[in-house]
């Protein structure tokens, strides 16, 4: 056999594996697992019904009566309201 006919039997042979090779990874990658190869309709039995929330009883309002803040009827404060000196 010739040079240039092992080379063209390599070059086959290495052209027959990578289409084998193509062909098995597309296989591979287009299996359907789980429930990506099952309808839509299978999937909703796992979801959990939606809770509806209680009914709440609504508060009453309560009044209250206000009283002054000092027996002055001032209510900034000793200083006045002017906040502490910067020394």
């Amino acid at each position: 056999m010739s040079r240039v006919t092992r080379w063209v039997v390599a070059a086959v042979i290495g052209l027959a594996l990578a289409v084998a090779l193509t062909f098995a990874t597309l296989q591979l990658t287009t299996q359907h697992v789980g429930l990506a190869g099952e309808p839509p309709a299978v999937g909703r039995g796992l979801v959990p019904p939606r809770a509806t929330p209680a009914p709440t009883a609504t508060p009453t309002p309560t009044h209250t009566t206000a009283t002054p803040a000092t027996a002055s009827g001032d209510d900034r404060g000793e200083d006045g309201g002017r906040g502490a000196p910067d020394d």
